[in-house]
């Protein structure tokens, strides 16, 4: 049966070298020595095809499965730099040394973006997941066919599209993104190459090998893509972080691809310098709202961006007031201006109310409060020795000697009914001090 297969669209074209229905040439050697030949049979049941894609972690190939006698699309564990192939071989030889411990750390990511996927089950709007297995010293993905056009191909031909058309298109885009961000996945690589629209005008978003899966090593190991005008200038640099925020750039950059027919400049050349102006300042005759909301999306700033698609899709509905990411900042730098003035004279007050009650509302101690008598004298002492020794001349009772001068005689006769108490204030009042 095999033989009578064109295996370019899989129509039966019987003995024919040339396919009447497609012009597919029988025995056409593959575009890249090291794909897999047409014709190859995969797990016994999967007739290979032409490759349709690829990229740096895998080569994806029309297939036609003989047991179900559907068209499907293979992808094939091939990352490039760490294996090679013969012309006509299937295995692949794995490169020495420490990039076979590469090859296996990316042979689990590549399974875990299957897994991954399966999760969406039959999504009408996410390509699907059938099956996986290993062969050949490789893996591969069963995934769904899509017989469809890429939004790449649609965009070129369709050229800049009225608002009302672009949001028919876009809305589908964003419910698919929904649903992968409900999983707790970034995508990483939402673009006009990796979105088919079917003949129903539904969409289905396809390509996970750069997806965050999830917060394991392998998880986040996805591959590094950047495609200018869609890639956000997180994704350009290693160590920034990454979250819903950078798909939601992507989306915006389509949405705004979609109404003004340009693709947006390089993210990184609006960090430099952002002149990028809105589809209203190009002359699009276009929602206020729509034009803040595809804007804010599209923000340099991940947070001056929507954090959320399901916000984004909201101010597209009018249900939420978008902003430009110039006013937002505007209005976040009063904001935490003010913040700093309040938090500035809250901190001015404690420290005035703390010297107040230092100082002047302080309750004065024992020291400064005791009440003064004529024929008292009272003496604060720091010690306990000091006390004895002025306890032991006060008892004295201030009796006049010769050694003493006549005037201090004189006063001491005069004032025999003084008596003097000595108080060591550590120990009768510990909180207080010696002036």
């Amino acid at each position: 049966m095999a033989s009578e297969l064109c295996m370019n669209c899989f129509s039966v074209k019987g003995q024919y070298e040339v396919c009447p229905f497609c012009g597919y040439v029988e025995g056409t050697k593959p575009k890249q020595p090291h794909y897999l030949t047409p014709g190859t049979i995969l797990a016994n049941h999967f007739i290979v095809g032409n490759a349709i894609g690829f990229g740096g972690f895998g080569i994806t190939y029309k297939c036609f499965d003989t047991t179900l006698g559907v068209v499907v699309a293979v992808k094939e564990f091939y990352p490039a730099g760490l294996v090679n192939r013969a012309p006509g071989e299937c295995s692949v030889g794995l490169l020495s040394g420490d990039k076979q411990n590469q090859y296996q750390a990316q042979l689990k990511r590549f399974l875990m973006e299957a897994q991954s996927i399966a999760q969406f089950g039959k999504a009408k709007d996410i390509v699907n997941v059938y099956d996986f297995f290993e062969a050949n010293n490789t893996a591969y993905i069963i995934m769904e066919y899509v017989d469809g056009v890429l939004l790449k191909d649609y965009l070129e031909r369709q050229g800049r599209m009225e608002p009302e058309v672009a949001l028919n298109v876009i809305h589908p885009i964003i419910e698919a993104v929904k649903k992968i961000h409900a999983k707790g996945i970034i995508h990483r690589d939402i673009s006009p190459d990796n979105i088919f629209i079917s003949d129903e005008r539904n969409v289905k978003i396809f390509d996970f090998g750069a997806a965050q899966l999830n917060d394991s090593s392998e998880g986040m190991a996805g591959e590094k893509i950047i495609k200018v005008g869609y890639s956000a200038p997180e994704q350009y640099r290693d160590k920034s972080k990454q979250g819903f925020f950078t798909d939601i750039y992507s989306v915006g950059a389509i949405l705004y691809q979609m109404v003004t027919g340009i693709k947006p400049m390089e993210a990184t050349e609006r960090e430099f310098k952002d002149s990028l102006k809105s589809p209203a300042e190009l002359g699009v005759d276009i929602e206020p709202n729509i034009d803040r909301a595809i804007m804010e999306a599209m923000a340099v700033r991940p947070e001056l961006r929507f954090q959320s698609i399901q916000q984004f899709e909201d101010a597209l509905e009018s249900k939420r007031m978008a902003e430009y990411p110039k006013v937002k900042q505007k209005k976040r730098r009063r904001r935490r201006n003010w913040t700093i003035s309040l938090v500035s004279v809250l901190v001015l007050a404690v420290v005035v109310g703390f010297t107040l009650f230092s100082t002047v509302l302080k309750k004065e101690s024992r020291i400064f409060d005791t009440t003064l008598h004529k024929d008292t004298i009272t003496i604060w002492v720091e010690n306990e020795k000091q006390k004895e020794m002025l306890d032991s001349v006060a008892s004295k009772n201030f009796v006049s000697s010769e050694n003493a001068s006549e005037r201090v005689n004189q006063m001491l006769q005069d004032n025999k009914k003084i008596t003097v108490n000595v108080v060591n204030i550590t120990k009768d009042n510990p909180d207080a001090t010696m002036a």
